[in-house]
């Protein structure tokens, strides 16, 4: 395995934490928006928060793996650092999961609500002859 330079993971990491800001950013004025347009949305509810929330839990993840690996940290510490990036791994798992199954719900409501259009074309009563099945009354 390729040992990389723990500065460009921290990088990564600031990165991370900066798109994660920006999404709990847009998902907040988004809530904003609906409330003035009188809907309810709660904040676990808004995928811009949640994806805002998994993005900042995977930076502290990795920056946790790599001060672990690393050594930054006094090894005194790794007995309350590993249950916590254990926890925090299981956390941005779980935020992961959620965000991927409100997309599924997502998808799936708009497929059943879309009205399924089986005749395109239903003549006017003026049109009808009398051997029309759709004409009849």
């Amino acid at each position: 395995m390729q040992n990389f330079d723990p500065r460009l993971i921290v990088l990564f990491c600031l990165l991370f934490i900066g798109l994660g800001a920006f999404s709990i950013f847009t998902g907040r004025r988004r809530m904003l928006e609906a409330r003035a347009q009188g809907q309810r949305i709660v904040w676990f509810k808004q995928v811009g928060i949640l994806t805002g929330i998994e993005y900042i839990l995977l930076a502290f993840t990795f920056l946790i793996s790599i001060s672990i690996n690393a050594g930054w940290l006094p090894k005194s510490w790794s007995q309350f650092l590993v249950p916590f990036y254990i926890v925090i791994l299981l956390a941005s798992r779980c935020r992961s999961d959620a965000i991927a199954a409100r997309k599924r719900r997502r998808r799936a409501d708009e497929g059943r609500a879309r009205p399924r259009n089986l005749l395109r074309y239903i003549p006017s009563s003026s049109s009808c002859s009398s051997s029309s099945a759709l004409c009849a009354s």
